[in-house]
């Protein structure tokens, strides 16, 4: 079993009703990624830029991708896109699979 990619948040609160389902969803996006090539993911808030970010960190602490939002909706909005996309492929992949199984 291979190990899983950590992740946190920082300066970053989520509260509210959807509190649960965005947990959830950043959990999911983080169970995406390599664990041989990424080990952390940060999720939070900018003290300079005053945006969001998610940051990933590889085994050596060097970041080799972030990606910045004007605002935690808008970080959110992505990370709830991206799970969305990634799971209507593994749908569709589910279900090209039973079709072919049923033809045989």
């Amino acid at each position: 079993m291979k190990p899983e990619v950590e992740y946190s948040l920082h300066n970053m609160r989520i509260s509210g009703d959807n509190r649960h389902y965005h947990l959830n969803q950043i959990k999911i996006f983080v169970q995406h990624f390599d664990s041989t090539k990424i080990k952390r993911v940060v999720f939070g808030k900018q003290d300079i830029r005053g945006g969001f970010s998610i940051t990933l960190f590889n085994h050596r602490g060097v970041v080799p991708r972030q990606i910045h939002f004007d605002n935690r909706s808008e970080m959110l909005g992505y990370i709830s896109g991206f799970v969305a996309s990634k799971l209507s492929a593994w749908n569709r992949l589910y279900d090209y699979e039973n079709k072919r199984k049923k033809s045989d």
